[in-house]
């Protein structure tokens, strides 16, 4: 599945595959088995999560121009068919001219064959999954990836997750942001900067309990946040080669 995936999606957002090999693998005993293998684009300034993780969050104006590339992205994916199913800031790269791309298509699937079970991170795994775990009931892909894109959105901005899993009944946080979002970001933004309304309710609009809540990728793309103006392209290639330099000194802000 992964390999048709990356033949079919040709997006400058998308991490792209160059060729696909088959070599010969002999075991202990010396049995042979084909192994597939994908040569894929180089992304040599690592992933986005080294950005967040190592370094820290990023302020909103360039969070808006990192988030539109990723939803481009997965606007692409979906239009052709897909859902990728494991969005997270470790599968968002990073190439040479600090564009981003999104890459793993392990668990990407066709929007009419969506698991029960569909796999992922924890903590960008919607509700429906993490919830229902007896359920059999077919998932809508591009719900489960709009979920995903919350949570993306809100470490991009905070460093942190939102919540461990998506579950008020085991999850303080994600019962305070279904139940009593303003303590919930009263809790999150203690002692940090605090963000925009409009932020917030982009994040709540795509992280809902319920799927048919949630925004559409077009709903993100129009919502008042992404509206605004964002940083020019000059100051996001700085702040990506500042971000960069640290990374390779092991330096924080």
């Amino acid at each position: 599945m992964e390999k048709n995936a990356y033949e079919t999606l040709k997006h400058p957002n998308i991490l792209q595959m160059k060729e696909s090999l088959i070599f010969k693998k002999i075991d202990q005993i010396g049995q042979t088995t084909d192994v597939n293998a994908l040569v894929l684009e180089f992304a040599e300034k690592k992933e986005l999560f080294d950005y967040v993780e190592q370094i820290g969050p990023f302020t909103e104006p360039i969070a808006k121009k990192i988030f539109r590339q990723i939803v481009t992205g997965v606007d692409h994916i979906h239009q052709n068919g897909y859902a990728h199913l494991d969005l997270k800031l470790e599968n968002i790269f990073v190439d040479g001219n600090y564009l981003l791309k999104i890459a793993d298509f392990d668990l990407c699937r066709p929007l009419s064959k969506i698991p029960a079970q569909p796999g992922g991170s924890e903590p960008y795994k919607a509700p429906e999954i993490t919830i229902f775990m007896i359920s059999r009931e077919p998932h809508n892909g591009p719900e489960l990836d709009v979920f995903a894109l919350g949570v993306m959105l809100f470490v991009i901005c905070t460093g942190n997750p939102p919540f461990t899993k998506a579950d008020p009944f085991r999850d303080r946080f994600y019962h305070k942001f279904e139940r009593d979002s303003d303590n919930f970001w009263k809790a999150h933004e203690k002692g940090g900067e605090k963000l925009s309304d409009d932020l917030k309710k982009l994040i709540m609009g795509c992280c809902a309990r319920n799927p048919k809540d949630r925004l559409t990728i077009p709903g993100i793309l129009e919502s008042a946040w992404l509206a605004t103006e964002e940083i020019s392209l000059d100051s996001y290639y700085k702040e990506f080669d500042k971000r960069f330099a640290q990374l390779q000194n092991g330096q924080e802000l």
